[in-house]
């Protein structure tokens, strides 16, 4: 007769071993969301199995029937181990592909999270949320609406006017990684990946490089080593499988998925901007619960959003999860206020002067 708890051969699913001999707690997500046991309960039990172990748990994989049998018939007990969405603890909050397991290091100007704050820690120099309570001011392109875009003269205006952090293209063109947003848009002065590093390097701005090419992940996060700029960087693309790529070659990198694209340029196009705007609409209303699987399928720790798709129901969800947001292109005061108000921790501006602050 089945015991309450104990797995039948026909119930055992996906039991992990451990090289030790022990189960591994927190499975492929991590130990940071298993519940401590409580007096009395055994470590590793499901939280209704109470009283002590009754022998050493098993060292099992996948296991074969006849494995199974086998084990029962020694007397060993083999638990189930709880599922959970992929990129998800139980309560929802993003994992450690997020939050990056290791000491908070409290950024300049970054107040200690106080006991009802859901925020995750801040691991480098660069914090996405808001500072004591102020928006974040993002430089677009530098600053584009007073430079240039995307030349070292945008760059310094950025920062003389206190930008947060400076954004800016890349583009490989020729084999070589520029600051522009297409092959079609290079400045008239264009500046080098290296050359806009180099200068940002040396002041206490951030910096927010947008991808613009496929395949560029490894040569820039070697030039963000190069420069010692890792810590203080957000990366951000459309595309999730950039995000993959740089999560996996550079876990320090803060990342940012960005939404929606527009592929085709239909926003540039007059006659269809009213069925851009009723686009725009839906896709802020079906947002919010569909953002944690966004960002979880990126492996991505900050939300970039269309000003057009920010509504209070994502930015609280974001802020649930313990996802930052970032509002572009933000273009005038009173669109700054709106999202000041909905709660966005930055805005991306072409003229920062519109950011209060």
């Amino acid at each position: 007769m089945p015991t309450s708890g104990v797995l039948q051969p026909e119930q055992v699913v996906d039991l992990v071993p451990d090289q030790d001999g022990q189960r591994d707690a927190g499975g492929e997500h991590g130990g940071d969301c298993q519940p401590e046991a409580k007096p009395g309960q055994h470590p590793l039990a499901p939280p209704l199995l109470t009283g002590p172990a009754p022998g050493p748990l098993a060292p099992v994989g996948v296991l074969h029937r006849r494995r199974v049998e086998q084990l029962l018939l020694q007397g060993v007990r083999l638990r189930r181990r709880p599922r959970r969405p992929r990129g998800l603890c139980p309560r929802g909050r993003i994992t450690t592909f997020a939050l990056r397991q290791g000491h908070a290091r409290e950024s300049k100007g970054h107040t200690s999270a106080g006991p009802g704050d859901r925020r995750p820690p801040t691991l480098g120099v660069i914090d996405l949320h808001r500072r004591e309570g102020r928006l974040l001011r993002i430089g677009h392109r530098g600053a584009a609406a007073l430079a240039p875009e995307n030349t070292l003269e945008a760059l310094e205006v950025a920062v003389e006017l206190g930008c947060d952090l400076v954004e800016f293209d890349v583009l490989e063109l020729d084999g070589a990684l520029m600051l522009a947003h297409s092959a079609a848009e290079l400045p008239a002065e264009p500046a080098t990946l290296d050359q806009a590093l180099a200068y940002l390097a040396g002041t206490a701005a951030g910096v927010h490089a947008d991808l613009k090419s496929r395949g560029i992940e490894a040569a820039l996060v070697e030039r963000l080593r190069a420069h010692g700029l890792v810590e203080r960087t957000l990366v951000s693309s459309f595309d999730r499988a950039d995000l993959l790529a740089l999560q996996a070659l550079e876990p320090g990198l803060e990342l940012g998925l960005a939404y929606p694209e527009d592929r085709f340029g239909v926003s540039r196009r007059s006659v269809l901007l009213p069925l851009v705007a009723a686009g725009l609409r839906l896709m802020r209303a079906g947002l919010p619960p569909r953002i944690a699987r966004m960002q979880a399928g990126a492996r991505a720790s900050a939300a970039m959003l269309h000003r057009s798709v920010v509504g209070r129901a994502v930015v609280e969800r974001c802020h649930a999860l313990g996802v930052p947001v970032l509002a572009w292109t933000v273009v005038s005061g009173e669109e700054v206020r709106r999202l000041d108000e909905l709660g966005v921790d930055g805005v991306i501006v072409d003229d920062p002067h519109i950011v209060p602050g």
